[in-house]
């Protein structure tokens, strides 16, 4: 434990991304050190204010997101309507047609486009 203190003393560390793809901790060089923003308690501005815009990464992320909690409902919805009532979502969705097959197989195509996004 100690050749590691020794190896690492004098060294500073961050969080930040590397190369815009990876989240973690960083070493910081003396030449590239970062200048923190104070903490002014007066000041009314918020840290949500000093954040950047979303990034179109982080866009896409909330949209498979919504996408996927949609379609969680969607099915939770026909599970909790199957029984004597015949709606016309629940004949769409008993009748097992092409429509059916193709609704889902692209809902299970955009899923996996947006997982391994």
């Amino acid at each position: 434990m100690a050749h590691i203190r020794r190896a690492l003393d004098g060294r500073q560390f961050r969080l930040g991304y590397d190369n815009e793809t990876r989240y973690g901790i960083q070493v910081i060089s003396p030449a590239s050190t970062r200048k923190a923003i104070p903490a002014n308690p007066e000041s009314k501005s918020s840290m949500f204010s000093q954040m950047l815009p979303p990034t179109w990464e982080f866009t896409v992320r909330v949209a498979a997101l919504v996408f996927t909690l949609g379609l969680l409902i969607l099915i939770l919805y026909y599970e909790i309507t199957v029984g004597p009532v015949n709606s016309t979502f629940e004949s769409f969705m008993n009748s097992q047609t092409i429509g059916v097959r193709i609704l889902f197989a692209s809902f299970g195509t955009t899923i996996d486009a947006f997982w391994n996004y």
